[in-house]
């Protein structure tokens, strides 16, 4: 995303990576008003708290992707629960997101992943992505259909990523 190379890359993802720095921190639900009556922010939100912790890399970002239209945030990091320096400090901090495009295809971006334990050590980080991929694909028209469609793992907070990537689509 920070080529600079493909400006249309950077302006339809929403931001250009200023920098990171590992840590664990706090990801909050973005509480922008209007996101809990967001039929997309809800799928992407399904089963999870409204608050979890997260260790991994942090990326900033040179923009704030809040700023661009057609980009709506779902999760932030907590910049108070780990020290950014100063140069990658955002104090809004959004680190998932989407759009739905004008021609009907749909974009789900999460920053986080650069390490492997989010991905076998951290439930809501894997149910997130997962709803992102669910969502991203066309799933999800209501609620019932994602809840369907995860199974045995819908109120497992001990799946494994194998048993996410398994999950088949009913029917």
């Amino acid at each position: 995303m920070d080529n600079g190379l493909w400006p249309e890359k950077t302006e339809y993802f929403g931001a250009e990576y200023s920098g990171w720095k590992s840590a664990g921190a706090q990801v909050l639900e973005d509480s922008t008003p209007g996101n809990f009556q967001d039929p997309h922010f809800l799928i992407l939100h399904n089963g999870l708290d409204s608050q979890y912790t997260v260790l991994d890399e942090w990326m900033s970002f040179k923009t704030q992707p809040r700023s661009v239209p057609g980009i709506h945030v779902v999760t932030t990091v907590n910049e108070a629960t780990y020290n950014p320096e100063d140069f990658l400090a955002m104090k809004d901090h959004p680190i998932s997101w989407y759009r739905v495009s004008d021609l009907g295809g749909r974009f789900y971006y999460n920053a986080g992943g650069h390490d492997w334990t989010p991905y076998r050590d951290n439930y809501p980080f894997r149910r997130q992505l997962y709803n992102g991929i669910l969502w991203a694909s066309g799933w999800g028209a209501t609620m019932g259909m994602i809840g369907t469609c995860l199974g045995p793992i819908w109120k497992r907070r001990d799946a494994l990523p194998e048993d996410i990537w398994s999950a088949r689509a009913p029917g």
